[in-house]
Parts: C-alpha cells; structure tokens; sequence
C-alpha cells in the first residue's frame, strides 16, 4: 500500500481564509522573533487554537486552517460496547478494514488493542479493562485516530495510551488524549510513546491527570504526555505536536520525571526534519515542560505555567521548563512562560554537558516572554534561576563544555516576582572556545544572591 500522506485526507478546503504572515506577527508578543516560516506556523497555531491541520503557504506568506476529516459515508460502523472486554472484537473489525474508517458506537474497554493495518478509526472512546496496562499498540504505517480519548478513571495498572512502534510511520492522533491515570505499578506512564515513527502529527489532543506513584519509589516512574524513546536502536525525524492542552502531571519514582514531552535514546535524528513542538499548552505538567536529550527540536509558541508547588502527591519537583541535555540543534522560541510556584523553582532555561569530548552546538533559547508571578519568601532555600549553561559532570579544564553557536537572546522577563540570578554559566562551563550570545534581554524584576528581607 502507497503512503497516505495528510495532503491526501478526504477533505481538503480551507476553514475560513489564511492568515497573512504579517499579521500574524502584529498579533504575537512584542518581542517575538520570526527567522523563518516555522516560526509564523507555530504562532499562527498558538493564535487559532482549534486548528489542528494546516498549510503553510510561503509564496503567499500565509498560513491556511485546513479541517479535520469528518467520518466518510462508507466508513464501517462498530458494533456498540458490549458491557465486558472488547479488544478482541475491536482488533478483528479493525484489523480486516485496511484502507478503510471505523467509526465507534460508544466508549469501549479496552485492555492491549493492536492495530496492524492502515485505518482510520473516528469516535472511538476508551476505557481501561481491568488490569490494562498498554491501551493500543499501532505497528502499521498511516493510522490516523480521531477523536477517540482515553480515560483511565478507575485503573491503577494502565500506564501507556498509544504505544506507536517503529513501523507505525505517519501515525496521526488528533482530538483524542489520556487523562486521568493514577498508576501504582512502577511502569512508565506517557499518553503515547513514539518509538521510530517519522512523521507523526499529534495535534489537539488532552493530557490531563496523569499520576505515577510506585510503591517502590528507586523506579523512575514517569508520568508524560508525549514520551518519545528510541530505546537506543531508531531514528526519529519529521514528527509534529501542536495544540495539545496538558495539565496536571506529577512522579513520585526516583528523579520525579514528570514532563509534556521527553526526548530521549534515539540511534540519530535529523536536522532537516525536527520536531516540531509548536502551540501546546501546558500547567503543571511537572518537573519540565520539555526534556531534550536528544537532537533537533523546535520549540516555540507554546504556553508553559507552573500555577503551584504543590500537587496531587504532594510537592512538585520544578527543575526546568525547557531543558536541554547534550543534544544538538534545539530550539525555543516565542514561547510565554508563566512561573508562580512561590518562585520556588531551579530553571527557566538549562542546558546542560555531560560528555567529555562533545560539545553541543545551536541551542536557542531566544524571544520569549516570561513572568515571574512570585517574589522569594525570606525562609526560602530556592535559588531560581532564568538561563543555566553548566557541565556539572566534567572538569574546568576540560576543552569541549562549550555550547557553541548558541544563544539565550531578547527575551523579555517581566513581573511582581523575583530570582536569584539571571544568568549562570555553572562551575565546569567554559566561555572561551565558542560563542554563546546573551543581547537584547531585558529584565524587570530583580536578581539576587541572598533572600529577601
């Protein structure tokens, strides 16, 4: 079977007209910084956020909406919940409609869904059977789900949404989500776990409610809405998240590893294709909005808050909200960053070497607008910082801690609150074998190396 791509979704006209790419601009943050198309997309997304498909046209300097496919006429209809498992009967109609949509007939229990064909499923609701732990397994290219949320109310084993293995290219998820897990069994919890899938397309999906508390708790236990992991043998490249809203994310494993989105373990990516973060937003998603321990990413126009520091399982670990580690080609711009919290928090920004040997190369950290709501209380220990560049694991006099051809630049850092310090090139960072350039930012609120009195 030939590809589908999404230029061949059964709809195909525009939602209302284009935006032009200049009033896009007029519409972002004072400071935003436009360099290139992608940068008026993912603004353009975060300005309409009921878009989940689009078309950037560059002739025109436009972006255009584009619809969600509706259910086609001759989809096959499933037959309505039965009241007990229904995998079994779920995976046979699926799996004998390749090339073809099914449409649901009710919220079904699911327990190890695996889809082996190409399909599209509409309006398919699910719900944990008993001890599910993995909800749907996709090993076949161009799976597109509409529509077809998640909700693990009541389970304390389900631990993984979608799990999209690594021939599942093309995979597209969208109006659908994972919410509402509380997982007691140690596994790691993400809403889907992208393995080598290129191409994916993740868009106005919700990530609410999503707990890890082990018994054991020397297990890292982590609790995502996007979990990408290559387990050191794939590649990735090419995928897109936009316009996911996500809430409340909290770990009580080992490193409270609690994110949005983690990166990690990939045999290679590439730079000609990224992935693209572009307009999700996010409060409380838990210790970092972002964790790239891999290369290439654009990360912009996305909204980020930490409301409180305390959660459902108790103090929230507030590490970074983009953190970048030992990864290439890592992008962040235009994004609003709200942090509360008591100002009790580590990072806005951290990028951090761990490997002698390596230095890593373009990371931006550039035009974004960011509030700090929380003045430090005179009894705090915190010592929040906005822009980190450290290499804690080498030695001063190592030659590659550099981050070079890299930049934290013209973002604009507002509020009633306050933080240690702005910057800090942390102790085993060097500052003379590349450039990293910190100009145009500007700072309202105050930095300190002592508490308040």
């Amino acid at each position: 079977m030939q590809p589908r791509s999404l230029d061949e979704l059964p709809v195909r006209s525009p939602v209302g007209e284009g935006t032009s790419f200049a009033d896009i601009a007029i519409a972002g943050p004072e400071n935003a910084c436009y360099p290139d198309e992608d940068h008026y997309v993912a603004e353009f997304l975060y300005q309409n956020p009921q878009v989940c498909l689009w078309q950037a046209d560059g002739e025109g300097n436009q972006v255009l909406p584009l619809p969600v496919p509706a259910v086609p006429k001759n989809a096959i209809r499933l037959p309505p919940p039965s009241g007990g498992n229904d995998t079994g009967v779920l995976e046979s109609i699926i799996n004998a409609s390749a090339g073809r949509a099914v449409v649901g007939s009710g919220t079904y229990a699911v327990d190890g869904l695996d889809i082996k064909v190409s399909v599209d499923i509409h309006d398919m609701p699910m719900r944990p059977w008993r001890g599910a732990g993995t909800m749907v397994t996709v090993e076949a290219p161009d799976v597109r789900v509409f529509s077809s949320p998640i909700d693990g109310s009541g389970s304390s084993s389900t631990h993984t949404g979608f799990d999209v293995e690594k021939e599942a290219d093309r995979f597209v998820l969208i109006d659908s989500g994972f919410s509402n897990i509380h997982n007691r069994t140690g596994a790691n919890v993400s809403g889907v776990r992208l393995r080598g899938a290129a191409d994916f397309h993740v868009a106005c999906n919700t990530f609410e409610n999503i707990l890890n508390q082990p018994q054991d708790q020397s297990l890292t236990a982590r609790a995502n809405s996007i979990w990408m992991n290559g387990n050191q043998l794939e590649h990735t490249s090419g995928g897109v998240i936009a316009n996911n809203v996500a809430r409340d994310h909290q770990s009580r494993g080992a490193r409270r590893d609690a994110e949005f989105l983690t990166v990690q373990s990939f045999l290679s990516s590439d730079p000609e294709r990224p992935t693209k973060v572009f307009a999700n937003r996010a409060m409380d998603v838990g210790k970092r909005f972002s964790k790239h321990q891999q290369s290439d990413a654009l990360v912009l126009s996305n909204r980020l808050e930490w409301s409180t520091g305390q959660g459902p399982l108790g103090a929230r670990t507030l590490l970074a909200q983009i953190g970048v580690h030992q990864a290439d080609n890592v992008v962040a711009r235009n994004n609003r960053i709200r942090i509360a919290a008591d100002s009790r928090f580590d990072y806005v920004f951290h990028t951090v070497v761990r490997t002698s040997g390596v230095a890593q190369d373009n990371i931006r950290f550039d035009c974004n607008a960011i509030e700090i709501a929380d003045r430090l209380a005179p009894e705090s220990n915190s010592v929040p910082h906005i822009v980190v560049a450290r290499a804690p694991m080498l030695s001063p006099d190592s030659t590659s801690l550099e981050a070079t051809n890299s930049s934290a630049s013209h973002n604009r850092v507002h509020g009633a609150g306050s933080v240690r310090f702005h910057y800090w090139f942390g102790a085993g960072y060097r500052d003379d074998g590349g450039s990293f350039e910190t100009i145009g930012n500007v700072f309202d609120i105050p930095a300190t190396d002592r508490v308040y009195k």
